[in-house]
C-alpha cells in the first residue's frame, strides 16, 4: 500500500473512470470484471466492492459476495441498488 492508502500499482481514479464508462455503455460484465480486478489488488471503493460482489453472486459464489457487499454498505448505507443486492445475496445463502 502506498502512503495514501491506495494499493500500489492501482490508479484508482483511472480504474473508477473505466468502470463508470463501462456502466454508461451498459457493459455490466466489463464493469464487474474491472471491479474484481481493482478489489483483487486492494481497492476499497464502494463501487468496486459492490460490482465485485455482484460478479461473485452471478457466479453463484454468494458466501464470498456477502463480505464485499457488506463492506460497500458500510460506506454507502442508503444506496438502494446496493441494499437490494445485499438482500438478494442474503436470501441465496
Amino acid at each position: 500500500m502506498a502512503a495514501t492508502g491506495t494499493p500500489i500499482g492501482l490508479d484508482a481514479a483511472a480504474a473508477l473512470t473505466a468502470v463508470e464508462a463501462a456502466l454508461w455503455a451498459s457493459d455490466m460484465p466489463k464493469a464487474m470484471r474491472l471491479s474484481e480486478d481493482a478489489v483483487r489488488v486492494g481497492a476499497n471503493h464502494p463501487t468496486f466492492l459492490g460490482l465485485a460482489g455482484l460478479a461473485r453472486m452471478q457466479a453463484g459464489d454468494n458466501h464470498n459476495a456477502l463480505p464485499l457487499l457488506e463492506r460497500a454498505r458500510q460506506q454507502m448505507p442508503k444506496h438502494v441498488d446496493l441494499l437490494y443486492a445485499l438482500g438478494e445475496c442474503l436470501t441465496r445463502l
